[in-house]
């Protein structure tokens, strides 16, 4: 495997599910719907014998729906439950103690709102609050390798690294220990879901390891304030089956517009509150409902351009209905990103088989 340089940076890119609360409204039907082509999988089945199956099967369903669920992960049950809890509480305090932590020019960490839709667009409710972080280690440890190869003078490239670094409550020292153990479970969580899709590929292994060993990554957490739609479960399903791919249609307020992400692997977790939905391949929109004790996990734009398109990188959205009118959606999302240092070019090509997307852009 080859891989020259390009850069990165931190994306803010929002996506969440959650669990439906269809009640009576042909509850079986809708679920065997959302489910469809989106497996649950068992973390502890890569291991042993059993390895290459579980592998074959990640594999499948990132070439398929480009989502699946995996149980018993690195990122336990109870730890996605505490990291949920936590997010509230944290979205719970005062006005005042939040801009405190407010991002800043210089630095993309920290506390903001907004919208998630496009310009021009109606958002489906109030402004999305979020909470940005990364890696522990200071950026300017993990990104020097990256700016000398670029020869960039170290004045020009040290006073901007050492600003993006994350902050956290000062009077909330859990908060932090939480965050930062997540963290690291999450980064465990997306090496075993590369190392699957290494041995389903017959890639190195520790090649596609190698290329994201810094865990340059970045996690985000989110709180969407109750309001918008005001129509049934049974309605806003309907509405789905015709929708296209843009997401565009005024039938569905949208809390996140469609779009996918730039990741190789995205780690998802989230309350019971639905809204979130992939776009399948006859460019309907599907919604997804929470799975107790599964990490909802997806490819990103990195890992399809790797594959020359093999591997999906699907678009998914944030949808506003009736489960969020009154309620408070939570979530939790990792973006598994690769070392700075490394380029996304195919895997594979030549002149029979050319490379469908080229180099990424860069992320700087």
């Amino acid at each position: 495997m080859q891989f020259t340089i390009t850069a990165r940076n931190e994306w803010r890119i929002q996506s969440i599910f959650s669990r439906s609360s269809l009640k009576r409204i042909n509850r079986d039907r809708f679920q065997a719907r959302n489910l469809h082509q989106v497996p649950i999988l068992d973390a502890t089945e890569f291991r042993g014998d059993s390895r290459d199956r579980f592998a074959k099967k990640v594999l499948e369903a990132f070439q398929t729906s480009g989502f699946l669920y995996l149980r018993n992960a690195p990122l336990s049950a109870d730890g996605q439950n505490r990291a949920i809890t936590a997010t509230r509480h944290f979205f719970d305090s005062t006005e005042q103690s939040k801009r405190i932590l407010h991002t800043t020019k210089d630095n993309p960490r920290g506390y903001y709102s907004y919208h998630g839709v496009a310009e021009g667009e109606s958002p489906g409710g109030a402004e999305i609050e979020a909470f940005l972080m990364g890696n522990e280690i200071p950026a300017i440890q993990l990104r020097r390798k990256y700016f000398e190869d670029m020869g960039m003078e170290e004045k020009y490239w040290k006073p901007m690294t050492l600003q993006q670094k994350n902050v956290w409550p000062r009077e909330d020292l859990t908060f932090r220990e939480i965050m930062t153990s997540t963290f690291t479970t999450c980064t465990e969580t997306s090496r075993l879901i590369l190392s699957a899709i290494a041995i389903a590929t017959g890639r190195d292994e520790e090649a596609i390891l190698g290329v994201h060993s810094q865990a340059d990554s970045t996690m985000e957490i989110k709180h969407y304030p109750p309001g918008g739609s005001r129509k049934t479960i049974r309605e806003e399903y309907q509405s789905n089956i015709s929708m296209t791919s843009n997401g565009s249609s005024s039938d569905i307020p949208l809390r996140v517009k469609a779009h996918s992400d730039l990741s190789s692997v995205t780690l998802l977790l989230q309350n019971e509150i639905t809204g979130f939905e992939i776009l399948r391949g006859d460019s309907t929109w599907v919604p997804l409902e929470r799975v107790e004790g599964a990490v909802l996990v997806n490819t990103g734009d990195c890992m399809e351009r790797w594959s020359g398109g093999k591997i999906r990188s699907t678009k998914h959205r944030v949808v506003a209905n009736s489960d969020n009118e009154k309620k408070s959606r939570y979530s939790l999302v990792y973006f598994c990103m690769p070392n700075w240092d490394t380029s996304v070019n195919q895997w594979d090509h030549s002149m029979d088989n050319p490379d469908k997307f080229g180099d990424i852009v860069p992320f700087h």
